[in-house]
């Protein structure tokens, strides 16, 4: 719908790592360079999109 925002999404790491924004591609690479530092492995775009999930917002 016009004017609409499109909600904020997550991606959360068995670790306790989460990353949230309203920029897919933004979580994404946010995502993978966690893997990639803390986990020392590699996480595909796909694989990160397929983990997203929509954001619970804090209070």
């Amino acid at each position: 719908m016009p004017g609409e925002m499109m909600g904020a999404k997550m991606v959360q790491c068995d670790c306790g790592f989460m990353v949230q924004s309203h920029n897919e591609n933004e979580i994404v690479k946010m995502a993978q360079m966690h893997v990639k530092d803390t986990h020392k492995s590699d996480l595909s775009m796909r694989d990160a999109r397929a983990m997203m999930k929509p954001a619970m917002m804090m209070r």
